[in-house]
Parts: structure tokens; sequence; C-alpha cells
């Protein structure tokens, strides 16, 4: 059985490696010569990927927040989602929960966790702070 912490990082992993396959899809872009179809196709080659993702981790699967928009969000110099980042912290809930926070690059993240049959999942609910403090923010997964 996996941990909490071992399922982020997983995720983590696979949204990075999602996330510069779609950086560096943008960057190759010829912006003068590409066709709405070739532009279309990589949107989708991505956004299927992306829900293979979330189908594989997340609870929500499919029906994340995340994916109910048709277009695709990522960052273009860095993904967001980086397995490096720091857990600086971890708490068990009610049985079968946790709440994982993380140190992100501009901001500090907390992401909700449940298990079901013995497997652990990200809920649809991560929230976002300045490093400077403050209240919790709803972001999407």
């Amino acid at each position: 059985m996996t941990t909490p912490v071992a399922t982020l990082r997983e995720f983590f992993g696979e949204m990075h490696r999602w996330g510069m396959e779609a950086i560096s899809g943008n960057k190759q872009i010829n912006w003068e010569t590409v066709t709405e179809t070739e532009f279309d196709q990589q949107k989708v080659r991505l956004r299927q990927t992306l829900t293979a993702i979330y189908e594989r981790y997340c609870a929500a699967g499919a029906s994340a927040k995340r994916l109910q928009d048709q277009g695709l969000s990522f960052d273009l110099d860095e993904p967001e989602y980086n397995p490096d980042h720091p857990i600086t912290n971890e708490t068990f809930g009610a049985e079968g929960t946790a709440e994982i926070q993380v140190s992100g690059r501009d901001f500090d993240f907390r992401y909700h966790l449940i298990q079901r049959d013995g497997r652990w999942s990200l809920q649809d609910k991560k929230e976002r702070r300045s490093k400077k403090g403050g209240k919790w923010k709803a972001d999407l997964l």
C-alpha cells in the first residue's frame, strides 16, 4: 500500500512530464504557419494525456473541475507541479483522509487525499496561499 505523500509525488511527476510536453510543443509551434487542425490535434493529444493522469490519480477522474473547460491551462516556462517541491506538513484526518502542504515556486499549496480500497487518491480540492501567509483560497487541481 502506498502513502499519501508517495501518491502526491507520483501525481506531481506525471503532471510535470505533461507540463514539459505542453511547454515543448507550444515552443515548437510556428505560429505563422500552423493550421487550426494541427493545433487542435496537439490540444486533443495533450488533453487525452491529462485526462488519463486525472483518471489514475484523482478521485473525481475525468469529472475534475480542471477538465470541465475545453481549453488547456499550463505554465509557459516551468510546470507548476514539481515532484521536488518540499512537503511542509502532512496531517491525517478522519479515517482514510490526509492533507498535505507543499511549498511551491510562488505559493504554498494544500492537497486533500482520500483512501478507498487501500489506494490513495487526490480529491478535487486544492488550495493555495501566499508564501507570506494569509487565508487559503480554492484553486484548480
